[in-house]
């Protein structure tokens, strides 16, 4: 996402060092594969970092992470943008610097939550899961000071998720700041690809969608990032029944609840319906958004993430809980989404998609005309620029 805004900058003219901390071996977060004109090894003005093994190398930076920091406060740099766990460095950044957070999602609402560490298991133990906690605590404190030193936050809007608004208020009290609502896309680099004709049982379905479904979570997460992947098990497996149209359903092995899904799809009985594939780099996404006739995305009480607006722009329908009661209001028109909240929902909107092509290719192309139109990372970037100037 960082990446997104960091090449509308620099289009725009501006100088940007760009630091890349996932290893080589990740396909899913480096910057190469993803678009077409980077390529490895990097030019100058995109470096490698290794990230702390643990959070708590950051209350008492030593090493590359204080390396860092003393690069950063050179002189060199106007304005320091952080993502992920690197908020934390944000209370050591110069305050000739500005300083700016652009959240993925658990960097804020769960990484910057105490009330999250507090509810959370971190061990079987009681004495080691005292101690983690207090560690824990440690870490959000720093979190959070790290996000009050920025003058731009960029966030999902206001009421998608209201325990993050609730901490950004608590985090930013008394502190002059601008937040950007609506994240940006670089959609010139996605191409639209006609959909397939194809109809009943030859329909594709693909959902790049994790799993994390089932209540409780596992430890660490937090209950804003329940994907509700069930209801969309639960629709297929309606559709199926009502209509008998054993349609081809592309998963990918991803999520902390893998076991948990592979038993429902069972107890379903939609086993022979689902194909499994490892996860995979952003290039080998987009094929299979070519392939597909539909796409899902999450349909819990969260909000479309990037994997169903890159959908949306290659020209596909896609099945999600696009929050409406949002972002009806914030954009001023309604979003082109097969919205969808329940298995019945999402059952009817399969009905109608399985069997009318095209269909699909209208809700595709307006789709696409939506994102391009709302979701444009060079309007992002200039939002950055300006404020910086």
């Amino acid at each position: 996402m960082t990446f997104r805004y960091a090449l509308e900058v620099r289009r725009l003219g501006h100088d940007v060092v760009f630091f890349v901390d996932y290893p080589r071996s990740e396909k899913l977060h480096r910057p190469e594969n993803r678009f077409s004109e980077i390529t490895f090894p990097y030019p100058d003005w995109i470096r490698e970092i290794r990230p702390p093994r643990r959070d708590i190398s950051f209350l008492v930076p030593v090493g590359e992470i204080k390396e860092l920091i003393t690069e950063l406060n050179s002189g060199g740099y106007d304005a320091v943008v952080f993502n992920g766990c690197w908020h934390k460095i944000g209370v050591f950044i110069s305050r000739r610097t500005r300083v700016l957070c652009f959240f993925s999602g658990a960097d804020l609402d769960v990484k910057a939550s105490y009330k999250a560490v507090l509810h959370a298991k971190h061990s079987t133990n009681v004495i080691a899961h005292y101690v983690k906690t207090l560690l824990r605590l440690c870490e959000t404190w720093l979190h959070r000071r790290g996000i009050r030193r920025a003058s731009l936050i960029n966030y999902f809007p206001e009421g998608v998720v209201p325990a993050a608004d609730r901490l950004i208020n608590e985090i930013m009290k008394g502190r002059d700041f601008h937040r950007i609502q609506v994240r940006g896309l670089t959609v010139d680099d996605v191409e639209y690809s006609p959909p397939s004709t194809r109809v009943g049982a030859d329909v594709v379905i693909f959902n790049p969608t994790r799993f994390l479904w089932k209540n409780p979570l596992p430890l660490g997460y937090a209950m804003e990032e329940n994907k509700r992947n069930d209801i969309m098990l639960r629709g297929i497996a309606t559709f199926y029944n009502k209509t008998g149209l054993a349609i081809k359903v592309v998963l990918v092995e991803k999520g902390a609840q893998l076991t948990e899904t592979k038993a429902l799809i069972d107890e379903l009985g939609i086993a022979h319906l689902v194909s499994w594939r490892q996860e995979m780099s952003q290039k080998e996404i987009f094929q299979h958004y070519q392939d597909s006739d539909v796409i899902f995305d999450q349909l819990g009480i969260h909000w479309v993430g990037h994997g169903g607006l890159d959908a949306m722009l290659v020209g596909r329908p896609v099945i999600a809980n696009g929050r409406p009661d949002v972002f009806n209001k914030i954009l001023g028109e309604t979003i082109p989404l097969c919205q969808a909240t329940n298995e019945e929902e999402v059952a009817d909107w399969l009905a109608k998609l399985a069997m009318n092509p095209e269909l699909r290719k209208e809700i595709g192309l307006r789709s696409r005309e939506f994102v391009i139109r709302n979701f444009n990372a060079t309007d992002t970037a200039r939002q950055i620029v300006k404020h910086l100037e």
